[in-house]
């Protein structure tokens, strides 16, 4: 580590201040890196091991969970769309924007699902 500080001084005596945010960048991400190795070190741990592995369940969960919001929500949204009209029947016409709000929320959950799935 002393050596890439040395060198990191030695290339701004050299390059001058026009590169001093470049050095000083170069020089943080070798030094993070060096304070995640020895942490990694510490914990017994190495970099070739990788995230821990989820449940089985835990996908299924989320795809039950997932479905089960998204059809309340789409419910809640929906319903509010709903009228008694003056013989009492029921009139059901949601509008566009109810509409749009209910593609949003599945949009969304779609969004939530697909970064969970890239986490793996």
């Amino acid at each position: 580590m002393q050596k890439e500080v040395a060198a990191s001084l030695q290339a701004h005596r050299e390059l001058g201040s026009d590169y001093d945010g470049a050095i000083a960048e170069g020089l943080v991400e070798r030094i993070g890196a060096e304070v995640d190795r020895r942490v990694d070190e510490r914990l017994g741990r190495g970099r070739s091991e990788g995230p821990v592995g989820r449940p089985a369940w835990a996908g299924i969960a989320m795809a039950l969970g997932s479905l089960a919001f998204g059809i309340g929500a789409s419910g809640v949204v929906l319903d509010a769309g709903t009228a008694i009209n003056s013989t009492g029947s029921t009139v059901h016409s949601p509008s566009g924007a109810q509409i749009g709000l209910d593609a949003l929320v599945w949009v969304v959950i779609g969004a939530v699902n697909f970064a969970w799935a890239r986490r793996r």
